[in-house]
């Protein structure tokens, strides 16, 4: 059994779902708080939002929504990846950039490590006031696995004359198309596909899709 909160706010204005909104972060926290104090597991959250397309407001939105869920512990998180319009579409670039913020709420969630390596107190010690870090083995040791490396973000200066925005759709279709080539469609067996075409054909949905 899992305890599923779908719940969400309306904009009484239109009557419309709003899934990128506060209320939808609440009914996610809240539900999955309730899961626990029923002793069973819960699903909830993901990347829902209400842009029409991949913008600021999907961004944010989206932001939103996983982080909660994440630290809320959910057990089972649908629609974390791709989700657009109030699941109304799907954007292979928008599965892109939510790849990106799922990793960024991964290192996030993950802390701050307070073993003797990772504080270094005698690192800092032996470097004392007006020292440099750069250089110190310590910092070679953790500087290529300790902070988050963006998936597709832009840091620091762009050269001159280069819009952000379109760079970093660039970097984004780039991804997509890399991710693309390298996909492998999943195998299914001949005897579970005849027994699908079967029940698809007899529902007559269409077996096109197989």
């Amino acid at each position: 059994m899992i305890y599923g909160m779908q719940s969400t706010a309306a904009d009484m204005r239109t009557g419309g779902i709003a899934d990128g909104s506060p209320e939808r972060a609440l009914c996610v926290a809240y539900g999955a708080r309730l899961a626990k104090k029923y002793g069973i597991p819960c699903r909830g959250g993901g990347t829902e939002n209400d842009a029409k397309s991949l913008s600021i407001q999907s961004g944010y939105e989206s932001m939103m929504d996983i982080l909660v869920a994440c630290q809320e512990k959910t057990n089972l998180i649908i629609h974390s990846a791709g989700i657009l319009d109030s699941h109304g579409a799907m954007s292979y670039e928008k599965f892109i950039v939510d790849l990106e913020i799922l990793g960024m709420v991964k290192r996030f969630l993950q802390g701050v490590n307070t073993d003797e390596e990772s504080l270094a107190v005698s690192i800092i010690k032996s470097v004392g006031p007006g020292g440099e870090y750069l250089s110190n083995e310590h910092t070679m040791r953790h500087c290529r696995k300790e902070p988050y490396l963006p998936f597709v973000s832009m840091r620091g200066a762009l050269p001159k004359g280069i819009n952000p925005d379109q760079e970093l759709l660039c970097i984004i279709n780039k991804k997509k198309e890399e991710m693309l080539s390298q996909y492998c469609r999943p195998e299914l067996p001949q005897k579970v596909c005849s027994r699908l075409k079967e029940y698809l054909a007899s529902k007559e949905i269409g077996t096109a899709i197989l």
